[in-house]
């Protein structure tokens, strides 16, 4: 199990794998959403991440639908983005940068 907060972001080629302190009371995430988040950063998927935090896929599902609504995310992607910092999306849908 993760602890709270999650562990440090590391470094992931040019993204950041982790989310911060600073993310968490920023949205008001509670510890178990800040977990399921982690671990969803990680690529896990709702199966895994039930497994790996020991609760119920229905709960990782409640947890996931509520960051939803915390961050405004439509989606893991858009999720990713805004934990990562990336402006380039819209509406919650990732977009590719124009040169």
């Amino acid at each position: 199990m993760w602890t709270y907060p999650p562990p440090p972001v590391s470094d992931f080629g040019d993204q950041k794998r982790g989310i911060t302190p600073e993310f968490i009371k920023k949205y008001n995430l509670s510890h178990r959403q800040a977990d399921v988040t982690q671990t969803l950063l990680l690529g896990k998927h709702d199966v895994e991440i039930a497994a790996l935090l020991d609760i119920k896929l229905n709960t990782v599902k409640t947890h996931i639908k509520k960051v939803y609504l915390k961050t405004g995310a439509r989606g893991r992607y858009a999720l990713m983005a805004l934990v990562w910092g990336n402006e380039n999306k819209i509406s919650g849908e990732l977009i590719k940068e124009e040169n």
